[in-house]
């Protein structure tokens, strides 16, 4: 399922600050988040259009675009690894709009909508060389977990 959510004003989730824009669909939606990763200097590999529909083909997914009043200010896309966890594959927010809250928001949501499909646990990989990001998941109680095949950490938080 994919949403859209707007910091200003708020009906399904008041603890978030964000309404569900109900008119948005699918392509224009990955064309937003596409925009967004080309103006979030961390994501240096650029994803395509093509590879996020590649991800998340025949999978539970979610697609939260935060913005700050019109302009979206980030995103997270997650999606089913199994029946029991939930994944953060890519999330970002842009320059301009750190440091309010956007991503631990984006967090947060992911980790209710999560929780109110049945998920048990939530996952996310993240750098070294994303230490807010790190310090981040680990003040919202995520646990390093291992490393992957390209030396990305693992993190997961029971839910």
């Amino acid at each position: 399922m994919e949403r859209i959510y707007n910091s200003k004003t708020c009906t399904q989730f008041n603890k978030y600050k964000f309404s569900y824009m109900k008119n948005s669909g699918f392509s224009k939606k990955i064309g937003v988040v596409v925009n967004l990763i080309r103006h979030i200097p961390e994501l240096t590999y650029k994803t395509t259009e093509e590879e996020i529909r590649e991800r998340i083909e025949g999978k539970d997914h979610e697609f939260i675009i935060v913005k700050d009043g019109v302009n979206p200010a980030g995103f997270l896309i997650a999606y089913a690894l199994d029946e029991e966890t939930y994944y953060n594959w890519i999330m970002g927010v842009l320059s301009d709009f750190r440091d309010k809250g956007y991503g631990r928001q984006l967090i947060e949501l992911f980790e209710l909508k999560a929780m109110q499909k049945g998920y048990l646990e939530v996952s996310v990989k993240t750098m070294e060389k994303f230490p807010a990001m790190k310090y981040l998941l680990e003040k919202m109680k995520y646990e390093e977990t291992g490393f992957d095949k390209d030396g990305k950490i693992i993190l997961r938080k029971n839910l």
